[in-house]
């Protein structure tokens, strides 16, 4: 079928959009619809809609070698019940493996120098960091703007570089970061007066009101995970409350997506959580106390040591929540952006876990990473995608799972999913091998960045409140540090 996008802002869901939303929807939607009659694109049969949607899951620094343990002992039911029927292995990703710049690959299916998400921070000469990068600084489309403009409804949930938001045939709910108070750096804690947090406008109170809830009952949450751990030292109850904005975004983001399954969910719907990367960072020591000679009696492992295996295992009910609240005929994709690993030597070469970092903190603040560029996590299961598991989870060892592909790849297989083609552009290619074959292969066009796209894009130049804040928090997680 040659023709124009579908365009339909209020199918299959009722929307509802701020009079500025609406002008600038038809600006993003219309001019590039323009451009596709003009260039002919060719469109084929989505595959999936509200009825029979695509459900993507980020689970950021998800590690193969953390899951296994607990998928032979039968703790993470939900994820090895979709790994049993389904697809696995491991994700190729990038180096360096910054979140904002491979999480936005898997967005736009191309490199970082080509869409423009290159670090966390912008900085000055001397390495001062002076502010962050936004969704202001990618320069290509992401799925939800290609999808928006052929008429396809999809909501983003908590996304990396998703502040400001954009313009788009859904709900966007922005990953972004409140003003510092007693708990420090809030990110996934919305504010009022802070602009470009969650579009339409017009739906901002519901997702305010999500928040709350998930605020509200935050600390009954966190104890329902982890218990209530004996703090032994200043450093240890400062290092678990820096952990507290993980927890609530992904508790907002798990209740803003829910609510979205209630409404009837969106035929595409993306939404992201951090908390299995925060805990690996900050408690790997404790979880493997071999690599850096701990006690298995020091109160560090005593209080600690099951913190990481704790958030798999909540994790593994999120996905459960997920899989109850979306239809039967849901197909899922769930993705790590990388693993997460020991970082003994580099601990070793900084003077030890005792030893004080740049920012002033301990080693012991920063003992898991993935600064080699360790793949991430990928199992997908559903009606569009092929039982390809052998054996299940259960008896796999870590040098058994295949590669599976890489973060470049998921754009252009949801693009071939929504029948739309594939721009030659993009760095990366569908995953045919696991996709049904009911789903057509397209012709590939050149590209999906027109120009008229690209001078419409707003350029506001609105920074996260409290960006500095945020800084500060990066650095505390590792990723700031001068020699990097």
């Amino acid at each position: 079928m040659i023709g124009t996008p579908r365009i339909s802002l209020s199918a299959p869901r009722f929307r509802l959009f701020s009079a500025v939303g609406i002008l600038l929807a038809i600006g993003f939607l219309g001019s590039a619809c323009r451009d596709a009659d003009r260039n002919g694109l060719l469109y084929g049969k989505p595959q999936a809609d509200g009825e029979a949607p695509i459900l993507v899951i980020g689970m950021d620094g998800l590690e193969w070698d953390i899951l296994l343990p607990l998928l032979h002992q039968g703790e993470l039911p939900n994820m090895a019940r979709m790994m049993d029927r389904g697809a696995f292995g491991y994700l190729e990703t990038l180096h360096p493996t910054w979140s904002p710049r491979i999480w936005t690959s898997v967005a736009t299916g191309k490199n970082p120098e080509d869409h423009g998400v290159l670090d966390f921070v912008h900085y000055a000469e001397d390495r001062t960091p002076i502010s962050l990068y936004t969704s202001e600084d990618r320069k290509v489309k992401a799925w939800w703007n290609i999808l928006s403009e052929a008429g396809i409804p999809n909501d983003t949930i908590g996304w990396w570089m998703t502040f400001p938001v954009e313009p788009v045939d859904g709900l966007m709910v922005a990953q972004t970061n409140a003003p510092v108070g007693g708990d420090g750096p809030s990110k996934g804690l919305l504010r009022d007066g802070v602009p470009a947090q969650v579009f339409p406008v017009s739906r901002e109170g519901e997702v305010f009101n999500l928040m709350a809830q998930a605020e509200e009952s935050l600390d009954e949450t966190i104890a329902g995970i982890f218990g209530t751990p004996d703090l032994f030292s200043d450093e240890a109850q400062e290092r678990w409350e820096d952990c507290r904005w993980a927890f609530r975004a992904d508790s907002t983001y798990l209740k803003i997506a829910l609510d979205c399954a209630k409404r009837g969910p969106a035929p595409m719907t993306a939404v992201y959580f951090g908390g299995t990367d925060v805990v690996g960072h900050r408690f790997f020591a404790a979880y493997q106390p071999g690599d850096y000679d701990l006690r298995s009696d020091s109160d560090e492992v005593r209080v600690f040591a099951d913190v990481i295996p704790n958030y798999y295992r909540y994790m593994d009910s999120v996905l459960g929540d997920l899989v109850e609240a979306w239809p039967a005929d849901t197909t899922f994709f769930v993705l790590s952006d990388h693993g997460m690993v020991s970082q003994r030597e580099e601990v070793a070469k900084r003077g030890g876990l005792h030893a004080k970092r740049n920012d002033g903190k301990l080693n012991l603040t920063h003992t898991g990473g993935h600064g080699r560029g360790e793949a991430g996590v990928l199992f997908a299961a559903g009606p569009l995608i092929l039982d390809l598991s052998e054996s299940g989870p259960a008896s796999l060892s870590s040098n058994e799972l295949p590669t599976i592909g890489g973060v470049l790849d998921l754009c252009p297989t949801l693009l071939q999913i929504f029948g739309i083609p594939v721009g030659r552009d993009m760095a990366g290619g569908v995953w045919r091998e696991m996709l049904a074959k009911s789903v057509t292969e397209l012709p590939w066009i050149a590209t999906h960045d027109d120009e008229a796209w690209r001078m419409a894009r707003p350029h506001t130049g609105i920074q996260p409140t409290d960006s500095s804040g945020r800084i500060d928090q990066l650095g505390d997680l590792g990723y700031l540090d001068e020699d990097k």
